[in-house]
């Protein structure tokens, strides 16, 4: 296996993380296409019934839509296209955070705001 074929390495390396029977619901930060959190959640997130999606690029966004609807079309799902920075949070407590390499992206000041904003949307 090539080192620079990180989507074949991520698939491989999924077989060794324990499956996640209880989550149910996903929230996606940064997701782009979805190629990596479609391939995590079916190899780790058996039981996802609920995903969301937060992207502002629209045509990952509509890449997104469309791999959804094939590779998981039992799960509920909204793709909020829209940045991170004015996106207000989850309405209601998600299982599982996915954060596939988006906050090297912003600075100390904003991770800090979006983990606030994430406890406080969160937090039961």
């Amino acid at each position: 296996m090539k080192r620079t074929n990180y989507k074949e390495m991520f698939i491989a390396m999924l077989s060794s993380i324990q499956k996640l029977d209880s989550v149910r619901s996903c929230l996606a930060i940064g997701s782009g296409g979805g190629d990596y959190e479609i391939a995590f959640m079916k190899h780790c997130a058996p039981n996802i019934s609920k995903f969301l999606a937060v992207e502002p690029d629209h045509e990952s966004v509509e890449h997104l839509r469309a791999s959804l609807m094939t590779s998981l079309p039992g799960v509920e799902r909204r793709v909020f296209e829209i940045t991170l920075q004015i996106w207000e949070g989850p309405s209601d407590p998600v299982d599982m955070i996915l954060l596939f390499g988006v906050l090297y992206y912003f600075e100390a000041h904003e991770r800090l705001e979006f983990f606030k904003k994430l406890h406080d949307r969160t937090a039961g």
